[in-house]
């Protein structure tokens, strides 16, 4: 059992908070459970848990408990001596089941026990101010009907789990916000799930649901549903859903676009299902901006989409359109809704009959030409220190054209124009460098062919999902941004080469994920946190230049560092770290002379017994 420094629960005691993460542990020391107890002792009684310097009356009791990512396989029912536990965190563990006494933990709020082996829960009665419990990625067939018991609980994850089905007691939970269930075998929904009227977020991904039940249009805060990769047919109305913003309902059996949905929807995604008629109705979706039809069976589109003036994406690809010519769908959505309103049959009466005149002045008119014309022959626009009007004014001027570079960087934006997303299907280069972003919209997967993808210099914590769709992905730079670690979705882009992520907040390296990057040739993580340099980094077959100055671990030293950066001999790096790795003595011998120039004899000694140590680490 890994040994836990009796500072750490001294410090507990005073902060009541406990941080045990990560340690390798394969069960909870003991201590952790005394720790209360201890607390609440004279000092002079507690003397094997308090020295001299401390003061009883200056403890409290544990207000939370960190004991993910270790390999811990159960937890004791002295768990109910931390009557006044806020947060407990077991996530990434090998629990099989969970204490009966959860109910002694009156004022628990979030609970996470996601990434373990789970196959039941004990009862959930008396959790009554749980906020979030987070439950995904474990084995679970079903959810006890006490979780309706969870009466404050807002968040809800029970995804990639085993279940078949969910409880009715579900619409209890009146303060629900958000639920995920997604990556289960639930086939049916009970009627009663409408009537958690507080929801906002509903994903129901990839399961095996065939209906909806009608009850769902009393969802009146419902604003994003998750519906993909299901076998729906039909879909039931959403008319009373005044709120909903978005529906995504790829891959299921729809055969035609939902009728009776909302005003307020602004992105309906219905991509690879079996429409084949998009029916006028859709028209009264006036609020609607990208609508995804992609890998359908749809051969005409009513021409009055035309005339949905808010309308910035529109997915086509994949249909047997006879309607559209296909070069004005490669185009893109501008031109597709241009052609749209030249297909509208007008009456033509004495009173609609104009003689055609330019609405611009005939200089500015040959101004714009001359641009468009510049655009079409490089397919590059730079609207570098832009304003945001000059911007979506110049995204419009470029609508129809097939651009392949778009600068929009020191432009001062806080968020992507939607607009930008119109030119998805060609744009291989994107700059949005030294902005204000502080999120991407999920439009982002939608750009296939991206190449070179800049972010550097923002407010970013994290990148959406959809980010693993850019499958062309070479360049990623996310330098000057607030990361504390490599999204988990750039682990997914199997075609990277470079990934720049200077300056941010890492502190550590991830190389079991850098791992599958096969084609990394480029890791650049300068300027972070990074406390130990993994020597399993220069197992990584393709990559040729590591460059790690600036963070604050000790071995390889700085200065052997700072010569290879001087030296331009990016490989010296993994040179390095090999010697880690398999302790060759050649090697070694290499290294040593190399940096002999900074070192005497004694220095070379003390590295030499240094490396020795790490051979015999485990």
């Amino acid at each position: 059992m890994t040994s836990i420094p009796q500072a750490i629960f001294k410090q507990a005691r005073k902060s009541g908070v406990l941080n045990l993460s990560n340690r390798n542990l394969e069960a909870v020391p003991a201590e952790v459970w005394r720790l209360n107890l201890d607390a609440a002792k004279d000092a002079r009684e507690s003397a094997a848990s308090f020295d001299a310097g401390e003061r009883w009356w200056d403890q409290v009791e544990l207000t939370k408990l960190n004991l993910s990512s270790n390999q811990i396989t159960s937890l004791s029912d002295e768990l109910s001596n931390f009557q006044s536990l806020i947060v407990l965190d077991v996530h990434d563990n090998k629990l099989a089941s969970l204490p009966s006494n959860l109910a002694d933990l009156p004022n628990l709020k979030r609970f996470d026990v996601s990434h373990n082996n789970l196959q039941s829960l004990p009862s959930l009665d008396y959790l009554k101010v749980v906020s979030a419990m987070l439950l995904h990625y474990n084995q679970l067939s079903e959810l006890p009907p006490s979780v309706g018991a969870m009466e404050s609980c807002e968040l809800l994850d029970a995804s990639n789990n085993l279940l078949t089905s969910i409880p009715a007691t579900l619409s209890s939970m009146k303060n629900l916000r958000s639920i995920n269930l997604s990556k289960n075998n639930i086939a049916t929904l009970p009627a009663s799930f409408g009537e958690i009227r507080s929801l906002k977020i509903v994903n129901l991904n990839d399961n095996g649901l065939k209906s909806m039940p009608e009850s769902i249009e009393n969802l009146c805060n419902l604003e994003q549903l998750y519906l993909r990769n299901n076998s729906l047919a039909t879909l039931p109305s959403l008319q009373k859903c005044a709120r909903l913003k978005e529906i995504y309902a790829g891959n299921n059996m729809l055969k035609f676009v939902p009728k009776n949905l909302p005003e307020s929807i602004s992105m309906l995604e219905l991509r690879e299902n079996k429409i084949s008629d998009v029916g006028k109705e859709i028209t009264n979706i006036t609020s609607l901006e990208r609508l995804d039809i992609a890998n359908n069976n749809v051969s005409k589109l009513p021409p009055e989409i035309g005339n949905m003036q808010n309308i910035k994406i529109l997915v086509l690809d994949g249909n047997p359109l006879r309607s559209i010519r296909r070069d004005v769908i490669n185009q893109g959505t501008q031109a597709v809704m241009t052609y749209l309103r030249s297909r509208i049959v007008v009456a033509e009466t004495p009173t609609n009959r104009k003689p055609q005149e330019s609405a611009l002045p005939q200089s500015d008119q040959q101004q714009t030409l001359s641009r468009k014309h510049a655009m079409a022959n490089t397919g590059k626009l730079n609207l570098s220190k832009s304003n945001i009007s000059s911007i979506e004014s110049g995204l419009q001027e470029a609508s129809g054209i097939a651009l392949t570079d778009l600068d929009l960087s020191k432009s001062m934006v806080s968020e992507v124009p939607m607009a930008v997303f119109m030119f998805s299907p060609t744009l291989v280069s994107l700059n949005l460098s030294m902005n204000k972003l502080t999120c991407i919209q999920i439009d982002i997967g939608l750009m296939s062919k991206l190449t070179h993808l800049n972010l550097s210099s923002n407010a970013l914590t994290f990148l959406p999902d959809e980010v693993r769709s850019l499958r062309s992905l070479i360049e990623i730079n996310l330098c000057c941004n607030k990361f504390t670690e490599v999204p988990p979705t750039v682990y997914e882009l199997e075609s990277l080469e470079h990934l720049l992520f200077d300056s941010n907040k890492m502190t550590k390296i991830d190389v079991e994920n850098l791992k599958k990057l096969k084609n990394l040739s480029t890791l650049s993580l300068q300027y972070n946190n990074i406390g130990q340099v993994p020597p399993e980094l220069s197992l990584l077959e393709k990559l040729q230049t590591l460059k790690l100055e600036g963070n604050t671990f000790r071995v390889p030293r700085q200065n052997i560092m700072a010569k290879v950066a001087q030296e331009n001999q990016p490989a010296t790096n993994l040179e390095i770290l090999y010697v880690r790795y398999t302790s060759s003595s050649k090697t070694m011998k290499n290294l040593l002379h190399m940096d002999s120039v900074h070192r005497g004899k004694n220095a070379q000694r003390q590295e030499c017994m240094q490396f020795g140590r790490m051979r015999q680490r485990p």
